[in-house]
This record gives structure tokens, sequence and C-alpha cells, in this order.
């Protein structure tokens, strides 16, 4: 059996109501340290750490300074070093948005997801194509993570909002999860706790690993499900929860399994949508 630790690491900074990793811009070193590189620094010195961008976390959603992301977490270095896949050149990479994928032992690989607006991300054809390569090679799991869910219950960030209408757009209804054969899906940008599950995909939103927010009202969730009955090509909002936390996901080779368990903060608790909620998430490969 193997246990990850997973967190999209999105949203990390509760301080700052409008930084997600970055206190202020992010567009200056200084603004780092305090924010991210000390009060992070035992669990960054441990665990293998792998950033998706998010809308806040160098600059804002007008325009950033994308180059001091790419220098002050050592993208390029760790590409070249580890035999971590960077699918361009940083250069092209980062005109085009931070893309790039990594294996995990023998049965895993993870693909890095660029949502942000200025990236232009899978709307430009030559992303598809790389996108389309990663998701369909090698391991049993492929797990993608970004910031933007293709679906959010809210209450900050609704169903319908840009980022999001993009992402449901280029990786749900054009197919590009289910054809592949994705099995699980890793978000961020709204600050609480979701699991939406359709019979062969299951979506997280776990974005309050440091700030979180409050959780979409009950009739908003019942609304929803709903809804999507009448469309069983997307998924359905499973369940909900408020309060700090980390994704917990145990492998089981035998079964083929990742059984994912949202993990609260030290003294803290999850307040769940409903008290007899699963508090496992079994997803079958």
């Amino acid at each position: 059996m193997a246990i990850l630790l997973f967190q999209t690491l999105l949203n990390l900074v509760q301080g700052n109501k409008a930084a997600d990793i970055s206190l202020d811009s992010g567009n200056e070193d200084d603004e780092w340290y305090p924010s991210f590189f000390e009060p992070y620094r035992d669990l960054l010195s441990s665990v293998p750490f792998f950033p998706a961008l998010g809308n806040h976390d160098d600059g804002n959603e007008a325009g950033d300074d994308r180059l001091q992301f790419l220098d002050n977490l050592f993208l390029t270095e760790r590409f070249s070093a580890s035999g971590m896949s960077s699918w361009v050149s940083a250069a092209e990479s980062w005109s085009r948005g931070l893309f790039y994928s990594f294996p995990f032992g023998a049965d895993f690989r993870f693909v890095a997801l660029d949502t942000t607006a200025q990236a232009h991300w899978v709307a430009a054809e030559k992303n598809q194509a790389l996108l389309d390569a990663a998701f369909s090679t090698g391991p049993r799991w492929i797990l993608p993570f970004g910031h933007h869910p293709p679906f959010c219950l809210g209450p900050v960030h609704t169903y319908g909002g840009p980022d999001i209408r993009a992402s449901r757009k280029h990786l749900w209804k054009e197919g590009r999860l289910r054809s592949h054969g994705v099995r699980a899906s890793f978000w961020g940008h709204e600050h609480n706790y979701q699991h939406w599950q359709r019979v062969d995909h299951d979506l997280f939103v776990a974005g309050a690993s440091g700030k979180f927010g409050r959780a979409p009202s009950v009739k908003r969730m019942e609304r929803a499900a709903a809804k999507l009955v009448k469309y069983p090509h997307r998924p359905a909002p499973v369940t909900f929860a408020t309060g700090p936390h980390f994704l917990e996901c145990r492998y089981e080779s035998a079964t083929n399994t990742v059984t994912v368990t949202p993990v609260p903060g030290d003294g803290h608790t999850l307040g769940y949508f409903r008290p007899d909620d699963p508090r496992e998430v079994v997803v079958r490969g």
C-alpha cells in the first residue's frame, strides 16, 4: 500500500484575502519568504512540492509576473534534474502556460494543468495535443490537478464562472478526461471541500489547506444535483465540507483502488453537509 498526502497547494495563505500562495502581488522575492518559504519550511524540506498556477498566485487576474513563479520555485532546474516531463521549453511553456507531468512510482503519473486566463491554456491546439499525449500514456493512473475545477458549487466561485466554464468546456465537454479513462482529478479555487462523482470519474475540490471559506448552500447543492440528473455525462455533487484540510490518498495495488480521505488540520474539524456523509471515497481503477 502506498500513501500519498495530496493537496493542490493552491490557496495557502489565510492572512491575505487576495493571495493563494504569495503575499501581495508575488512579483518581488521578499514577498514569498514570510507567506510561503518560512511558514512551510518543514513541509518543503521533506515533502515533494509540485505547483499548479492559480489566478492570484503571482500577481492578479489582469496581469502577473509568471517568471517570478518559475524562478522562486526552481521549476526549470527541477525539470532538467529530476526526469520530470516539461512538455515544451521553459520560454515556450511560459507563453502558453505552465503544463508538465511527472511519474510517481510505477503506477501513477500526475499532470499539472494551467487553467489561468493568461495562459489561454487548453484552448490552444498545441496544448490539446500535449494533454491528449499526457493522458494516454504509461501507468495505471493518470491524475490531473489544477486550479479551476470544471464543476463547482461555490459559494464564491459558481458553476457558471468564466474560468470554470472554460475548464468544463476543454476538459469535460470535449471528453478529454473521460476518453482517456482518467478516474479522478483534483482542483482548488473554491476554499472548501467538494466531491463530485460520475460513474467513471471522481472530481475533488480541495482548496482549503490554509485559507478556508463558507460552504455552498444546501439549496444550491440540491438544485445542482437535480439539474445534473438530466445530464448523465456530467458528474453530480455528492457532498461538501468546510474547514482546513488536505487529502490523504491510499493506494492498494492488489485491488487497484485509491481511497481519498479529507483530513482536517490540527485542532480543526470538517463541517460536512450531512453528518452521515462518507468520510472516504474509494476510486476504482
